[in-house]
């Protein structure tokens, strides 16, 4: 019976009752709708503020002439009223600056003089920063390949920038490098808010392991590489300085550092999801799951006093207690033991999985963490493998700075273009 426990329970997995990604699950049932139907036209709704499309600052304005016949006839006046409706069209075009000196000879020495070029320009034709920032913004933001890289640019131009695959491929080690100063800058963000969300993924060079960790707020995003994980490796990020309050899963390692600790209850109610599904003998993990719900869904709308916390903590032991005496009598199998663990973890990390209670500005989840990290899997899956760790490292500089513009409502590539 317990084998068959087991199997049932390794069967029924899926992203909804464990960490497998919905994208593993083959068949995956479907999400529930919980909206009710309001029999109203869709569209935008009668007293809501309407979102129209922006208008653009014209180039050229064409003035449409009215009909002759209204123009000439005495029962009609011009308003002051002008409709605008605008054609918004994008074009590539390439703009090429020659600068030529000319070159002057010592009669006595046969030294050759000639005046000095701009800074950078050093080949025969060198790439400005708009060309170096749309190539690195397509590899890797857009995580497309190198050769495609290649190939884009040179058909939105006509065939005439033809990029060679070096240099595509050493754009991101040069943002790296002239980036320094704006990273510095998002650490000293980072350890200055009241909370940070840290997570790791995995990454592989060259077949073998590696994590890239994220630490984040809502404003700023650090992405280190490190080929293991731990303690030693996240004194190498910026949780390793930070005093204030660690959001995170439930991995130890992080309550070596910071002041304090929420864990992510996304991942609690999927694990009392799985723990409901293959113990239905208990009680426990139902009313636990209940009671953390009512408890995000007060918080997100601002309902919680002093007495209602209080009596939630009271609660949330109670179960915890009726969960021990559950097991006692209903003894967990060796095959399945996933509810009794996370009932003991539960009891011991009581004060970091109800943090969020006591402080409004402290996120219940680490779901900002998760999010973050499916730019690096969509990147893995890309490129397969990285080369060496060194790519890695240069990536995640990058990455930091694409994801901190997109946080702080700024473009990528016009971060790239100030950086390059």
């Amino acid at each position: 019976e317990g084998i068959i426990a087991k199997i049932k329970g390794q069967l029924n997995r899926d992203f909804s009752n464990s960490s497998i990604p919905s994208s593993r699950c083959e068949n995956h049932k479907k999400i529930s709708n919980s909206r009710v139907k309001t029999g109203k036209k869709p569209g935008g709704q009668p007293g809501h503020k309407g979102h129209t499309r922006k208008l653009h600052k014209p180039d050229e304005i064409i003035a449409l002439p009215v009909d002759n016949k209204i123009s000439s006839n005495f029962d009609y006046y011009k308003t002051n009223e002008v409709i605008h409706k605008q054609l918004v069209e994008l074009s590539f075009s390439i703009h090429t600056t020659e600068y030529q000196a000319e070159v002057w000879r010592s009669k006595s020495t046969g030294k050759r003089i000639h005046a000095k070029f701009p800074k950078g320009l050093v080949n025969e034709v060198t790439y400005g920063t708009g060309v170096k920032a749309f190539a690195a913004f397509l590899n890797n933001y857009c995580n497309i390949s190198i050769d495609k890289v290649q190939e884009t640019l040179y058909n939105i131009s006509g065939g005439q920038l033809t990029l060679s695959k070096g240099r595509i491929a050493s754009l991101t080690s040069e943002i790296s490098k002239k980036s320094v100063k704006e990273r510095e800058e998002i650490y000293k963000k980072l350890l200055a808010t009241p909370y940070m969300c840290s997570d790791a993924t995995n990454v592989r060079i060259n077949g073998k392991s590696g994590f890239v960790f994220v630490t984040a707020n809502k404003n700023n995003v650090l992405y280190t590489y490190n080929e293991h994980k731990g303690i030693e490796a996240l004194k190498q990020t910026a949780v390793s300085d930070y005093m204030h309050t660690l959001i995170h899963d439930h991995d130890i390692s992080y309550y070596n550092f910071g002041g304090n600790h929420q864990e992510c209850l996304s991942h609690v109610l999927r694990y009392l999801q799985d723990s409901i599904e293959n113990e239905k003998q208990l009680t426990w993990h139902k009313q636990m799951k209940e009671l953390l719900q009512k408890l995000i869904h007060n918080y997100k709308d601002h309902k919680l006093n002093e007495n209602e916390i209080s009596s939630a903590k009271t609660k949330y032991l109670s179960i915890l207690e009726l969960a021990e005496n559950e097991y006692k009598n209903h003894p967990p199998s060796k095959y399945y033991r996933d509810g009794v663990n996370l009932a003991k973890r539960m009891l011991k990390y009581a004060k970091e999985h109800l943090l969020f209670l006591e402080n409004i500005n402290i996120p219940y989840t680490n779901n900002l963490s998760e999010r973050l990290e499916r730019q690096v899997k969509r990147k893995q899956k890309q490129v397969g493998t990285f080369r060496s760790s060194k790519s890695v490292e240069n990536y995640c500089n990058v990455l930091s700075l694409f994801q901190t513009a997109i946080s702080n409502d700024k473009t990528v590539f016009q971060t790239l273009c100030e950086i390059l």
